[in-house]
């Protein structure tokens, strides 16, 4: 059981970072090639679709996987059968509902955006939306194994549809087409892994819809709720809002500083996807393993997150001169981090333990103050004021994620925490101090950080064995042997 759960979780983490990694290429490219007004337009038209995917899929995506779970244990084929065949029914009307709500509102809509980016947006939110319902079907019957290469596949497909239309003067719609491309091409591969698994689906039965549409909409509210309010809460609303008050220049500029304070901050987030069916698998342990993940991100990501703080200006440079504005709120998005760590995993194990309340409780605290603050602070501040109000959002969850840790039982080595944090700091300001080229010290920074950790015991065999133990053995073991001698050198050298 624990290779079957690593080996799925492996292959969802590296879908994870290919995702990552290409989106990062592409946007590279594209800072060299087109205007920050043109990417400013596109991402506006990509967060919107996000948030009302979000709404569209009304939680079945997480819903679903229960029940499949369940009757795929039971080899009930037909049972499943249905059960897909009812998730498909309440996310298409989802999509209907959320392109009539895109209607009402098309005047005020078409303000600020043209005609044919509103029929672009509302195709990625129908495309988004079924794709995501299709990888949770596909992640449900642990056929995993395919997922880095649809992924890798989408993405290809995504650059050189974007790259291609950006040099023939299509700029922002070129954009667009190109990731409404990764979610067309996505939603095809992953549809067609389900009827490979499960056959054709028949007729629907109405007289078994109601007893399944009630068991699917039990099981999605709980969980979409949260997702739905992190999602508003997000950088994707932000973006919209420099978008209508600053225009698309500024609104590009934000997009790429929060991309790459994604990027830094998806290592917690994809390490706690990663174990979060272990996590709700178990029956002991539960709180002693989400503390050594929790210590394993902030071990992981402040060293370069620090880094990347006293750089940024050179970071954004990379972009291009016209993206430097951003390097302030890349400095305060990073900040966050840290608070964020901790939320994440006293979310991740809230949940594993079916305290959904607590989960909501959470998100609530995270996106309420955020949006309150994006209305307050944007119209002033534009994308600087986004970034604090994201910060300032974080902290405040952070605050109540220390009370339900309380409430669970989960024990917060505050010690370990201080050092994670002060280590990489102090390296990092000796660096800046000593005017020491960007890449020579941030490489430098994670590199000395990991050799102060391992001297002081911060990094445990045993806290990298709990969290290798998500990987298969080929890929646990061998990165075990490199850390055990990596530590048994540094001990004999001090």
């Amino acid at each position: 059981m624990k290779y079957s759960i690593g080996q799925g979780a492996a292959y969802i983490y590296l879908e994870t970072i290919i995702g990552l990694l290409s989106g990062y290429v592409l946007w590279l490219i594209l800072s060299r090639i087109a205007t920050p007004e043109a990417i400013g337009i596109s991402s506006t038209v990509i967060s919107f679709s996000s948030i009302f995917a979000g709404i569209a899929t009304i939680g079945v995506p997480y819903g679903i996987t229960h029940y499949l779970g369940k009757s795929l244990s039971e080899q009930r084929l037909e049972k499943s059968k249905m059960f897909i065949k009812t998730s498909i029914i309440i996310v298409a009307a989802g999509i209907i509902g959320t392109s009539a709500i895109i209607y009402i509102f098309w005047e005020w809509i078409n303000v600020y955006l043209e005609l044919n980016l509103i029929i672009l947006s509302i195709l990625l939110i129908a495309n988004s939306s079924m794709a995501s319902l299709f990888r949770s079907i596909v992640i449900a019957t642990q056929n995993t194994r395919r997922l880095p290469l649809i992924t890798l596949v989408s993405a290809v497909t995504r650059t050189i549809i974007a790259i291609g239309l950006v040099l023939t003067m299509f700029a922002g719609l070129g954009i667009t087409i190109g990731y409404l491309s990764y979610q067309v091409v996505s939603c095809f591969f992953l549809a067609y892994i389900v009827m490979t698994v499960f056959g054709p689906f028949g007729k629907i039965y109405f007289t078994k819809f109601g007893d399944n549409f009630k068991n699917i909409i039990t099981a999605s509210i709980p969980s979409w709720i949260p997702a739905l309010i992190t999602t508003i809460g997000s950088g994707d609303l932000g973006i919209i809002l420099v978008f209508g008050s600053k225009g698309a220049s500024q609104a590009g500029s934000y997009f790429l500083a929060y991309a790459i304070f994604s990027a830094v901050a998806a290592i917690s987030y994809s390490l706690f996807t990663v174990a979060f069916p272990m996590l709700s698998g178990m029956v002991d342990g539960r709180k002693r393993l989400t503390w050594n993940l929790i210590k394993m991100s902030l071990i992981i990501s402040l060293p370069l997150s620090f880094s990347i703080i006293f750089y940024s200006y050179n970071i954004t440079l990379l972009f291009g001169t016209a993206y430097t504005n951003a390097s302030l709120s890349l400095e305060i998005l990073l900040l966050s981090l840290l608070p964020n760590c901790i939320l994440i995993g006293v979310t991740t194990l809230a949940y594993s333990y079916g305290n959904f309340r607590q989960v909501l409780f959470l998100g609530l605290a995270a996106a309420v103050p955020r949006v309150i603050l994006y209305f307050t602070l944007v119209g002033s501040y534009g994308s600087t004021g986004v970034a604090i109000s994201y910060t300032v959002g974080s902290v405040i969850a952070f605050v109540a994620s220390l009370y339900v840790a309380k409430k669970i039982g989960l024990i917060i080595s505050w010690r370990d925490v201080l050092i994670v944090m002060m280590v990489p700091l102090g390296v990092s300001l000796c660096f800046v101090y000593f005017n020491i080229n960007y890449i020579a010290a941030i490489i430098s920074t994670i590199v000395v950080s990991y050799i102060v950790f391992i001297k002081l015991e911060i990094l445990k065999r045993d806290v990298v064995e709990n969290t290798l133990n998500l990987f298969p053995n080929s890929i646990g073991k061998p990165i075990m042997k490199i850390v055990s001698v990596l530590g048994t050198k540094i001990n004999r050298r001090y």
